[in-house]
């Protein structure tokens, strides 16, 4: 006799077979017409893509290649028609920095990357200040200038309604990158190297992210780029097998109609199925709401005691009254485990919480020793204090940190870390605060919707700066106070080692000065002279961006520039006429002069370059080693145009003064003994564009009338 089990195998066999092979046949043939037709539509999809693309980047060079010929200020409004397609414009040089600033949030000063600069097109996410890729155009400007746009890359595909669900589309360079995509993103981000084997056939199917892909690219013509489109090689079986279901509907609804015949016995059966499930779901409920074993095994008890539902099948009775005994069997064996399990949940949560000081403990070790090693590995005192400021950012997850010293009695943001619209709330709470009022001790407070913690450092009892670290409100304070304590030691060294620093360079710049006083009584280049050079050479290193220190030194040791001319002697120096070869063949030694008699000392070598390179020309033939571009020093370049910009203007016994407007046009043009290839164009750029500053400055220091 057949066995309901054997029955329901069978017959349930036997419409499942039907209905995988009629469904397979067609589903295989429908997936083959859906390829077909899905691949001629993608083909024209990218064809159509090619063309768009080609057209926004024609259209957007030429915009560009227009304004490249305007000059600034109507290229500033033709800039400002285009807003909506080009985002960023800037004119940079050749070395990519940025000399007036359209559009965009890189303002002048900024620098740019240098592989840019080309007529090619590029994709970089520098230009953008959320760090999302432009393409970036570069059209040449003058001789040593570049006019740089970038736009969105989704200009590019502003068809984007071609693509398909789940379809996805590319734009390649021809190394492969990815440089736009759209469609299914995450699969091709940004940056991400497509195989070139793969972009050699104009279609491929390859697995990519554990997926099958069906790649199809076209290469653009003259633009090294290539347009990609394609979709997951599953999408066909999904659309065949859809398609194949409507087919396989009328073999199902034969199937029905067979189980109708024997729908008496199969309703019993559902029936009693149904009634098992359900008890067997509530059992599953209950034991998934109860909170711990203990209760588990009540619960367990309970459903054993109840009486099993009725059952028209034997087998399926003895099945419900058998996991009835199961359940409590396991009730009355697990009243042994609960009473282990409570045990053990006690040592758990003393085992966690020993735990968790542990952890505390060690963090505080841990960033103490990261902090430290942070000041030692860094080769220089900035390099060591802004180690510290970004350590105590990650750390503790700070939004903001500082690291305060002091200058001339008043409070100095040293370094700093995190937000930057916290720093300049910060940097004006400390103007016009004195250092005992603000390091007063450690203490926190409200701040900015934070808590702002300060950490006086001394050493030997001096207070020598301090740490300030805002912590959100719920941050562990506690934690911060217990590092801060034994390293603030380690600050306090960086700090007093700033502090001696600084009065070593103030002694040089002192005895720099005092060199100065020397070669202004020996010979005739008077003081105000001497303090003009140091203010031009100050003008020139703000503009080419060289740091606050920097510019101090070039303003003090650029004064020193004559100081070899202490041994020439002074009836050459005072000679009211020409001098012979001879004798400018001794006054030409002042250079070598100079430099040996500031020797070789660390803290005098921007001073010793400046006396040995300051007569050097660009172009070369200058003295006393006739070097020539970037061969000779950059102070030595800045001096040479100061000094021969203030020879130019000042009376000499053996040529009048020029007037400004004079001594540029020598400068910048040339009269056959000067010319403008003598210089560093870089400064001679700066001289047009800043060229009146310095008539502001000699007018500063005047020369004193003598009687």
């Amino acid at each position: 006799m057949m066995t309901l089990a054997s029955f329901n195998r069978r017959l349930l066999g036997t419409v499942l077979l039907a209905l995988f092979l009629l469904s397979s046949l067609f589903v295989l043939w429908r997936r083959d017409q859906v390829r077909w037709e899905r691949e001629q539509l993608l083909e024209r999809r990218l064809a159509a893509m090619g063309r768009e693309i080609l057209s926004v980047v024609d259209s957007h060079r030429r915009l560009l290649r227009g304004m490249a010929f305007i000059d600034s200020r109507h290229r500033a409004a033709a800039a400002a028609v285009s807003s909506s397609l080009m985002p960023f414009l800037a004119l940079v040089d050749a070395r990519g920095v940025v000399l007036e600033s359209y559009r965009g949030w890189l303002g002048e000063g900024a620098l740019i990357p240098g592989k840019l600069l080309s007529t090619g097109l590029s994709v970089t996410p520098l230009l953008s200040p959320d760090g999302s890729p432009l393409v970036v155009l570069a059209q040449p400007s003058g001789v040593r200038e570049w006019l740089v746009g970038g736009f969105s890359p989704f200009h590019l595909f502003s068809r984007r309604d071609l693509l398909g669900d789940e379809e996805w589309a590319l734009l390649l360079s021809q190394e492969g990158q990815v440089l736009v995509s759209l469609g299914r993103t995450r699969l091709f981000p940004f940056g991400t190297a497509i195989p070139t084997e793969l972009m050699a056939s104009s279609s491929m199917t390859k697995s990519w992210a554990g997926v099958k892909q069906r790649f199809f690219f076209l290469p653009l013509p003259e633009q090294s780029l290539t347009v990609a489109v394609g979709y997951p090689d599953g999408l066909l079986w999904r659309e065949a097998i859809g398609k194949g279901l409507a087919a396989g509907g009328a073999v199902l609804l034969g199937a029905l109609l067979v189980l109708g015949l024997v729908f008496p016995l199969f309703s019993s059966l559902l029936k009693s199925l149904s009634s098992l499930s359900a008890s067997l779901v509530r059992s599953e409920n209950l034991l998934a709401r109860a909170a711990d074993p203990v209760e588990a095994m009540e619960v367990l008890r309970e459903l054993g005691r109840e009486s099993p539902a009725t059952m028209r099948f034997a087998e399926l009775h003895a099945i419900e009254a058998a996991f009835g005994r199961l359940l409590d069997t396991a009730a009355r064996e697990g009243e042994e485990l609960a009473g282990l399990y409570e045990e053990s949940s006690a040592m758990e949560e003393e085992i966690s919480d020993s735990n968790r000081r542990l952890r505390r403990v060690m963090d505080r070790l841990n960033v103490l020793l990261q902090l430290s090693q942070g000041t030692q590995v860094a080769g220089d005192l900035d390099g060591a204090v802004d180690t510290v400021a970004r350590e105590l950012c990650r750390l503790f997850d700070s939004p903001f940190s500082a690291v305060v010293a002091f200058q001339d009695g008043e409070p100095l943001l040293w370094s700093w870390s995190g937000r930057s619209d916290l720093k300049e709330t910060f940097f004006g709470s400390l103007r016009g605060l004195c250092p005992g009022e603000f390091f007063s001790g450690t203490v926190s407070f409200p701040w900015e919707g934070l808590r702002l913690f300060r950490f006086p450092a001394r050493t030997l009892q001096h207070l020598v700066g301090g740490v300030v670290i805002a912590l959100p409100p719920e941050g562990d304070g506690e934690s911060l106070e217990g590092v801060m304590e034994p390293f603030l030691s380690h600050l306090a060294g960086l700090l007093h080692s700033r502090e001696m620093l600084a009065e070593i360079k103030a002694a040089y710049h002192d005895v720099a000065l005092r060199m100065q006083s020397l070669t202004e009584i020996y010979h005739e280049e008077t003081g105000a002279h001497l303090g003009r050079i140091g203010e031009y050479a100050a003008l020139f290193g703000h503009e080419l961006g060289l740091d606050r220190e920097t510019v101090s030194d070039l303003r003090a040791f650029s004064q020193l520039h004559d100081l070899g001319k202490l041994k020439v002697p002074r009836e050459i120096l005072s000679k009211p006429s020409a001098l012979t070869e001879e004798e400018f063949a001794v006054v030409r030694k002042h250079t070598l002069w100079g430099a040996e008699i500031l020797a070789h000392s660390p803290r005098f070598a921007m001073a010793r370059n400046i006396c040995l390179y300051h007569h050097e020309r660009w172009c070369g033939g200058g003295y006393p080693e006739g070097l020539a571009g970037e061969a000779i020093p950059l102070e030595g370049r800045i001096v040479a145009v100061c000094d021969v910009y203030d020879a130019l203007r000042s009376k000499r016994s053996y040529k009048p003064s020029f007037s400004h407007e004079r001594a540029l046009e020598i400068l910048l043009e040339g009269d056959g003994r000067v010319g403008p290839e003598h210089f560093d164009p870089r400064l001679l750029e700066i001289l047009r564009r800043r060229g009146d500053e310095l008539a502001s400055i000699f007018g500063r220091f005047p020369e004193r009338e003598t009687g």
